[in-house]
């Protein structure tokens, strides 16, 4: 009898074992499923935060540069208008008024007469 008993308890403990391992493997899967999902979830936010991070470093780098290029344009003397070309000055007035000749052989008779006194 005791024979018997001690069988039946170990047959007892590997029925109860053998079952038990298959809800310790369900429950193993579905915590490691768990597991996957929120390290995925983890992953995706921190690759979020990287990528935002990144567009404000390069958001403040880009402003940076423009401001660099506006400030050195506005000291640069050569993206200042240059003074207008003046224009050349004609070669000489041509009169068509004779009146120049007639008092100049006025004066010149005027001067005749004077040294002839």
């Amino acid at each position: 009898m005791i024979k018997f008993l001690k069988i039946l308890v170990i047959f007892i403990s590997f029925i109860l074992v053998s079952c038990s391992m298959p809800e310790n493997d369900l429950r193993m899967e579905v915590v490691m499923e768990a597991v996957k999902k929120k390290e995925e979830s983890y992953r995706n936010r921190q690759y979020k935060k990287c990528i935002e991070r990144a567009e404000l470093e390069a958001n403040a780098y880009i402003d940076s540069i423009i401001a660099n290029e506006i400030y050195l344009s506005l000291l640069d003397s050569l993206s200042f208008p240059s003074k207008p070309i003046k224009p050349d000055y004609p070669d000489s007035l041509k009169l068509k008024d004779t009146s120049l000749v007639r008092i100049k052989t006025l004066d010149v008779n005027a001067h005749k007469q004077d040294s002839l006194k």
